[in-house]
């Protein structure tokens, strides 16, 4: 059955996108930042081998930055997709009549900074999508179950 122009439009309407939450990534600014003190400390001391610490640290700030951007995240009326940041490419993605399940993982760390996993089963065993770094993750739960048909949601 063909797709109206009302549907066409309401399809591409986005309800919610988001990028992983920084804090995903803070084990890379863990290291970026000891990283730093251990190339200050050389500086201080006047000993070689400063500017390989200080790169370091630059190198690993520079990949949580280029790591945020590789997955994307978006909720369309339809669909729950994964996307690449960078090519906007999907790559996987589920249609919300077909969500039988969404879990909420979160660690204390995680429920510290208010970022989690949501977990998202689809009608199939092999269908589960991973959204990483969620920030508030029960809000997103809530805003799929209330775009879901009345018919799939359990």
């Amino acid at each position: 059955m063909p797709m109206g122009a009302d549907e066409r439009v309401e399809e591409g309407r986005i309800v919610w996108e988001a990028f992983p939450s920084w804090f995903q990534f803070g084990w890379l600014f863990l290291m970026s930042f000891l990283a730093g003190i251990r190339g200050g400390v050389l500086i201080r001391l006047d000993l070689p081998g400063w500017e390989n610490w200080i790169g370091a640290s630059l190198a690993l700030i520079a990949c949580a930055g280029l790591l945020r951007r590789w997955v994307y995240y978006v909720l369309t009326p339809r669909r729950l997709s994964i996307k690449n940041g960078y090519s906007d490419r999907v790559i996987a993605g589920l249609d919300l009549d077909r969500i039988q399940q969404i879990r909420i993982l979160q660690g204390p760390i995680a429920s510290f900074f208010e970022i989690g996993t949501l977990e998202v089963h689809g009608d199939h065993e092999d269908q589960v999508l991973l959204i990483k770094g969620v920030r508030n993750p029960h809000v997103l739960k809530t805003r799929i179950q209330a775009l879901q048909p009345v018919s799939s949601q359990r």
